[in-house]
């Protein structure tokens, strides 16, 4: 099988300074542009202390390669990768006794194995934390299938970014990558399920700019 060998990452400010959509574009033999904006991938990685946080095992893609396709026994822990599912509540819990110890992390990012737009408690940590902590840049890694549907709320909520995770610009692409999707409780697959998580992506990589 052919893996994804190149990277595209695009960092869009958005007509609002405090809101930053970076947004990751996979995409087959094609060449390698990366910005040093995002933390992660920042030449002063090593300088920084943020934190990653993970919510959620749900998901509403299907992916070829995904370890929940092939694992189900995933959904606490990925053994030798430091990835522990928590709840909204544990995950403020260990952020508020980081700041105790050490102070305020650089950033948060919400994460998961899974989708965090899916999970309620992704909402609900952004809150606490937003209140808790109205300065600390907090953001979301998508897969952009619910961006546009929970966009507003994320907003209102207090979120800064949000990190979008696009695996395929052509349907053709997709088709390689995607077995299928479940968007408003409507599962897809085949042709159509590469076409529809296309078009929520994009579209919702267009609204989050313009939020």
């Amino acid at each position: 099988a052919r893996k994804l060998s190149s990277f595209r990452l695009i960092h869009c400010f958005s007509t609002q300074q405090v809101w930053q959509v970076y947004c990751f574009i996979m995409a087959m033999d094609r060449k390698i542009i990366t910005l040093s904006s995002y933390p992660c991938f920042s030449s002063n990685l090593l300088q920084t202390n943020g934190m990653t946080l993970h919510l959620s095992t749900a998901c509403n893609l299907r992916c070829k390669r995904c370890v929940l396709e092939h694992d189900t026994s995933a959904a606490s822990s990925l053994s030798g990768t430091g990835m522990i599912i928590m709840t909204a509540d544990g995950a403020f819990e260990l952020l508020q006794r980081y700041v105790e110890r050490s102070g305020p992390p650089s950033y948060v990012q919400i994460g998961g194995l899974g989708e965090p737009l899916l999970d309620a408690g992704t909402y609900v940590l952004i809150r606490r934390l937003h209140a808790a902590y109205p300065d600390l840049p907090v953001t979301v890694w998508t897969n952009g299938i619910l961006l546009s549907d929970r966009l507003s709320e994320l907003v209102r909520s207090g979120l800064r970014g949000v990190v979008l995770s696009i695996n395929a610009i052509s349907q053709d692409t997709a088709d390689k990558i995607y077995t299928g999707v479940t968007y408003r409780g409507r599962h897809s697959a085949g042709r159509d399920a590469s076409h529809l998580i296309l078009n929520k992506q994009w579209n919702g990589l267009a609204n989050a700019v313009e939020a």
